[in-house]
């Protein structure tokens, strides 16, 4: 991949299978396996204004997204 055209890329160091397994048993389903293996590569990217997530901000969104969807109670 010639990345000397990207304005600003990051890349972390790679995912090991404890967080790829803590993301998945938190958000209580599966990642697509092209996406576990680009969390092998590298725990989340951000490419110009791209971001891929890592697996905390997987676990994070998904936390944050259940508490906004969940209804209001009356008091």
């Amino acid at each position: 991949m010639d990345l000397s055209k990207v304005f600003s890329f990051q890349k972390n160091s790679p995912a090991t299978e404890n967080e790829i397994n803590f993301s998945e048993n938190n958000i209580l389903g599966d990642l697509p396996e092209v996406y576990k293996q680009f969390l092998r590569e590298t725990n989340g990217m951000v490419l110009n204004l791209c971001v891929l997530y890592d697996t905390d901000s997987i676990v994070e969104m998904y936390l944050s997204l259940i508490h906004i969807s969940e209804p209001t109670r009356p008091y």
